[in-house]
C-alpha cells in the first residue's frame, strides 16, 4: 500500500534535483545549436567556393590571351530584355564587343562597360544576332533571341537539313564571333507551306537562368 506514495517521493526527488540543472542544460543546448549554425554555415562556405574553384578552372581550361573570369551581380530576364551584370568593367580590360562563354557555350557579349562593371547581351535577347550553322550538315543562317529561353534559327534555306538534336555553332561570318563557338542544340522544326519556309527553334547551350560565372573573352 505504499507503492504509490513512494513513487511520488522519488518523482519528487528526481524533479527536485533536475530543476537547478535546467539553466545549465538550456545553456549547452543552445551553445550547441549555435555551433551547429556556424558549421553548417562553414560548410557551405566551403562547398561554394569548391564550386566557384572548379567552374573557374572550366572556364579558364582554354588558357585564351587576355582572357579573364567575372561573376554575374545581377540579371534581367523580361521579355523585353535579357542581360546580365558583371563584376569585371574597364579597369580590368573589358571592352564593348568582349564575347561571354560559359564552359558549356556561348553566352553573349558585352554591349556596355563602366570602370568596374560590364553589361553583357544574352544570346535570347531579342536584339542578339549571331551568324550561326548547324555542325552536322552546315546549314548557315542567323541566330536571333526570341526574348524568352530561346533563340530562332532564320534566313535558312527551305530545304535544308535541319533535325533535333542537332548542334548549333557560330559561323564566323560576322567578325564578332569566331569560328566553331558551341551555341545551342535544334529543339523544334516546323516546315511550313509544303516545304516554302521552315522554322527552327534553337535551346542555348548555356543555362542562361542558372549563370554565376562566365569568360570574358576580348573581342578578335
Amino acid at each position: 500500500m505504499f507503492r504509490f506514495p513512494l513513487e511520488i517521493v522519488q518523482g519528487a526527488i528526481r524533479i527536485g534535483w533536475w530543476l537547478p540543472q535546467l539553466p545549465r542544460v538550456s545553456a549547452e543546448h543552445g551553445a550547441l545549436r549555435r555551433q551547429l549554425a556556424a558549421d553548417q554555415l562553414e560548410l557551405a562556405r566551403l562547398r561554394e567556393a569548391l564550386r566557384h574553384a572548379s567552374a573557374t578552372a572550366a572556364l579558364t581550361s582554354s588558357e585564351l590571351p587576355g582572357a579573364l573570369v567575372g561573376s554575374v551581380m545581377g540579371r534581367t530576364l523580361l521579355p523585353t530584355q535579357q542581360s546580365i551584370l558583371i563584376n569585371r568593367g574597364e579597369r580590368d580590360g573589358v571592352k564593348a564587343g568582349s564575347l561571354l562563354m560559359s564552359s558549356e557555350g556561348l553566352v553573349g557579349r558585352v554591349i556596355e562597360t563602366t570602370p568596374a562593371t560590364s553589361l553583357g547581351l544574352l544570346v535570347t535577347d531579342s536584339d542578339s544576332r549571331v551568324a550561326a550553322l548547324t555542325e552536322r550538315t552546315r546549314e548557315t543562317g542567323l541566330l536571333v533571341g526570341m526574348a524568352g529561353s530561346w533563340c530562332q534559327f532564320i534566313y535558312v534555306d527551305p530545304e535544308a537539313d535541319i533535325v533535333v538534336g542537332d548542334r548549333v555553332v557560330t559561323a564566323g561570318l560576322d567578325g564578332a564571333f569566331p569560328k566553331g563557338l558551341p551555341v545551342g542544340t535544334v529543339d523544334q522544326v516546323v516546315r511550313h507551306g509544303g516545304g516554302t519556309s521552315l522554322s527552327v527553334r534553337v535551346r542555348p547551350a548555356a543555362m542562361l537562368r542558372r549563370i554565376e560565372e562566365v569568360l570574358i573573352i576580348p573581342p578578335g
